[in-house]
């Protein structure tokens, strides 16, 4: 029994030195060795947002850190989901990936996940660093609702850029639907639809069941959105001859 309790342990502890090593690699290529400017951009951002508003003399209420909390995620999501087939044609590994059957979806749909992954893990430290500020906030409640909104849209660029074909194209669509739901926002603020809803601003007179009836239906659109855009950028990914 102790030895195929170590054998299963060796196997356990190779597998995920496999893994270990694959996301590694996979990494390289999201961020093409610009993943530590884009992290040092996000939480730069951040800071700066921050010293902002607090030399402003505004108080950093869980309400004002989701929405500055929101732009380091989107800034995160943005390069990998945008351009990462553009980096695979530019870097001539659309032919490899494209040769053998099913692998894109694989390659690509792992790339997702673990850009979606590292996102959220960065959010999370720094809902945790806001914490050390003396905010009350919840941070893991925070680092988990703001993901809705960040996977979106790494899911809507990504769907984009299986439409598009071209990272910059990809990043001027995703940019105007962007700047389209921001304007719709304000006049859906309260509501299910809104994209960019923000759990911690509750309305004024508005009880505690219904908003909370209200972000539930949010999060169920939003990933329900999540995965049929995914799924649209990997139905795209068939037509082999338009990305060759």
């Amino acid at each position: 029994m102790l030895k195929r309790f170590n054998l299963v342990r060796i196997g356990l502890s190779r597998q995920a030195a496999l893994v270990a090593r694959l996301a590694g690699y996979n990494l390289k290529i999201i961020f093409m060795q610009r993943f530590l400017y884009f992290l040092l951009a996000a939480i730069g951002f951040f800071i700066v947002m921050v010293w902002i508003n607090v030399s402003a003399g505004k108080e950093l209420t869980a309400e004002t850190l989701y929405n500055l909390l929101l732009a380091p995620g989107l800034l995160m999501v943005f390069y990998p989901a945008v351009f990462g087939i553009q980096n695979d044609a530019d870097a001539q590994m659309l032919e490899v990936i494209f040769g053998i059957p099913d692998y894109r979806y694989k390659v690509w749909l792992f790339r997702l996940l673990l850009c979606f992954a590292l996102t959220g893990a960065m959010l999370l430290c720094l809902c945790r660093a806001c914490t050390v500020l003396h905010a009350t906030i919840p941070a893991f409640g925070m680092a988990f609702h703001l993901c809705f909104p960040v996977f979106f849209w790494g899911a809507m660029a990504f769907l984009f850029s299986t439409l598009v074909r071209n990272g910059y194209g990809a990043a001027i669509m995703l940019a105007l639907t962007g700047l389209g739901c921001w304007v719709l926002s304000s006049s859906l603020a309260t509501s299910q639809w809104n994209v960019f809803l923000n759990p911690y601003a509750v309305p004024q007179g508005s009880r505690e069941l219904l908003w909370g009836t209200i972000v539930r239906n949010n999060r169920i659109i939003l990933v329900a959105a999540i995965l049929m855009a995914i799924l649209w950028g990997m139905r795209n990914l068939q037509r082999r001859e338009k990305f060759i």
